[in-house]
């Protein structure tokens, strides 16, 4: 039985869990067990014919937690995410720079034993080693940190890959953010070769509809204003997405498919410098 527990100083708390240092009594009536917390001690006195149950209870105490703090090693490791994790998967972002959106789409290719990071935006591709520390992963586009994108991802139990913060850094723009990003798996991307999105552009008369058709060639039409331009594209990503930057066309365009976004989908997020399209928006199209 405990007779006394007593702070050392005024100041101390009247209860914390703190580990335990047991000493002999200098009165000989017992033992006395020091709690030392981060900023205090306690003083813990009882009498000799308490202190069996006591100690077997301590060391029981002792086993448990020897316990859980191994499991707890074992499945941060487990829930430590890797360069292999991330293979099979590609990050879409929609950030601002410079006061305008953009669409930005991550994946990542194979190079004999190395993994590298390709980022693809409207008119831009970079190609980078894959590095992920501490579950982060940072993509410096240009390697002089004037412009960066990093990714904190996480690993559930069932080895389920998610991202649970992100940010972008424009070092001349510090309004420059990440507006929204998700990472999904490129087995789940949807097809869009040789099928039909439709999606709202407010500047126009109704929905308008992007075909993408045999020998990678693209359109877009409305129901006022047929189009005769077919555009190329080719793939990237393995099936996740599409870039058009044919001269001949009024503008270059990219497009990602995702299984979802915010909730919805599936999808095609869409940025193009076709002027009637609208270049300041990133236009969500859904699968006909």
């Amino acid at each position: 039985m405990i007779y006394q527990i007593r702070p050392l100083s005024k100041n101390t708390p009247s209860l914390v869990k703190v580990p335990l240092t047991a000493h002999p009594d200098q009165k000989g009536s017992g033992i006395r067990l020091s709690l030392s917390g981060p900023e205090h001690l306690y003083l813990l006195i009882m009498k000799k014919e308490t202190m069996k149950p006591l100690f077997q209870s301590l060391f029981t105490t002792l086993v448990i937690a020897c316990i859980l703090t191994s499991c707890s090693k074992k499945n941060d490791s487990n829930n430590k995410v890797t360069v292999q994790d991330l293979q099979d998967h590609y990050i879409v972002a929609i950030n601002t720079d410079k006061g305008v959106q953009r669409l930005s789409v991550i994946y990542f290719t194979k190079d004999g034993s190395n993994v590298n990071a390709v980022l693809d935006q409207n008119g831009l591709r970079r190609q980078l080693p894959l590095s992920i520390q501490d579950n982060r992963f940072v993509y410096d586009v240009n390697s002089n940190g004037a412009s960066v994108f990093t990714f904190n991802v996480k690993k559930d139990g069932n080895g389920i890959v998610s991202i649970y913060g992100a940010d972008y850094k424009r070092d001349t723009d510090p309004q420059s953010k990440i507006d929204h990003a998700e990472i999904m798996k490129v087995s789940d991307a949807p097809v869009f070769a040789g099928k039909v999105f439709t999606y709202y552009i407010p500047s126009a008369v109704g929905d308008t509809k992007l075909l993408f058709e045999a020998g990678n060639k693209w359109h877009y039409e409305d129901e006022f204003e047929p189009r005769n331009l077919h555009y190329s594209y080719y793939v990237i990503g393995n099936g996740i997405g599409w870039k058009s930057e044919d001269a001949a066309s009024e503008g270059i365009s990219l497009g990602v498919v995702v299984p979802q976004w915010e909730g919805k989908g599936p999808l095609m997020l869409l940025q193009t410098s076709i002027e009637r399209i609208d270049e300041s928006r990133i236009h969500a199209a859904t699968k006909d």
